[in-house]
């Protein structure tokens, strides 16, 4: 394969900003071809725009893919007026690892309608893996292969953190809590069903937000593999289940429809309703494939603790490492930077 990216110890930017968008806008990179790899990049526009109408609808999307056996890794694909990544039916056997996808999405503003996904995207053939990525803050979906006239099987999803997606403006004061949001989002318009799909230990949060769904599939499903999922502070909506694995989730749940704790008893259950509640903290440790020099970490502060304690040296790091921790809530300015020493990083967790 072909491998794009950025010259070393250089970091390329792809900005997508056009004075004028053409009707029915474009994608910033749209990939056809095959066999072409794409890393360490970064795409996003510099339009402070996020607003349309339906009569002049131009969504301008960061990545569009069309290629198979393709791979999207370690980019930075955030501030898009449309969809962060467009995983089509096309692009058989493709990949999309360790990218950070922020605050990609559009206000129609005549039908107070949020559009953008995180990753939007089907298939029918071959299996399509998304993993270890960190999507946030997208004005629709999260993850979510959904369409009309399509397939959405056999897709592979797996220790994504996948948080605070759906109605999201430009500043979070317009947070619009009464339409829905969906972190993990799998849905046709017909009523076919879904093969091969498999969600492991993903993890999602909300706001107690009543509106949201921490995961909405409602087609009907066969052999849906749901195990090692934390499931925060949404709803659940399942459709009609044939032969499903779905075990060692923990699930605090709003609201859940299809699904019963007493149908799958070999999960962790909390009702925000019956006021119930995690109370130990969670902290996951999450190594780079692809690169050693970077990780995922993931903290559920449950405890309310102002900073918290996480080993790191199942990453290999040596002492005198130096490190930079970014908030993905605000990549480019919350910005913590240090020394490794062998010793537990002390995470800061107030505001």
């Amino acid at each position: 394969p072909i491998t794009v990216q950025s010259y070393p110890g250089e970091w390329a930017k792809i900005d997508g900003y056009a004075a004028v968008v053409p009707t029915g806008g474009y994608s910033t990179l749209y990939v056809e071809g095959s066999d072409v790899i794409f890393r360490d990049l970064e795409v996003f526009n510099s339009n402070p725009d996020r607003t349309q109408n339906a009569g002049n609808a131009a969504q301008v999307n960061g990545v569009y893919i069309h290629s198979p056996r393709s791979k999207f890794i370690n980019c930075l694909v955030h501030d898009n007026p449309g969809d962060c990544f467009g995983f089509w039916e096309d692009a058989t056997g493709g990949e999309l690892y360790g990218n950070i996808c922020f605050n990609n999405g559009v206000h129609e503003v005549d039908a107070n309608v949020y559009w953008g996904h995180g990753v939007y995207g089907q298939n029918a053939e071959g299996v399509k893996t998304i993993k270890d990525n960190i999507v946030l803050h997208a004005w629709s979906t999260g993850i979510g292969p959904h369409g009309s006239a399509v397939s959405i099987n056999n897709f592979t999803i797996e220790h994504n953190i996948v948080f605070q997606n759906g109605s999201y403006a430009v500043n979070p004061a317009d947070y619009d809590t009464s339409l829905p949001g969906y972190n993990l989002y799998f849905d046709l318009t017909s009523a076919d069903s879904v093969t091969g799909l498999k969600l492991h230990n993903n993890y999602t949060f909300y706001t107690p937000l009543a509106t949201r769904q921490s995961l909405r599939l409602t087609q009907p499903t066969t052999s849906m593999e749901l195990t090692g999922n934390y499931l925060m502070r949404g709803g659940v909506t399942v459709g009609t289940l044939t032969t499903p694995t779905i075990t060692g989730n923990t699930i605090f749940y709003s609201s859940l429809s299809g699904i019963t704790e007493a149908g799958y008893p070999s999960n962790m259950w909390y009702s925000a309703e019956a006021a119930e509640a995690p109370t130990v903290n969670v902290v996951v440790v999450r190594p780079n494939t692809y690169d050693v020099n970077q990780a995922n970490i993931v903290i559920y502060n449950w405890e309310g603790l102002s900073s918290v304690s996480v080993d790191i040296d199942s990453l290999g790091w040596p002492a005198g490492s130096t490190y930079e921790l970014h908030n993905a809530e605000d990549y480019f300015v919350d910005i913590a930077t240090g020394t490794y020493t062998g010793a537990n990083l002390t995470i800061d967790m107030t505001d």
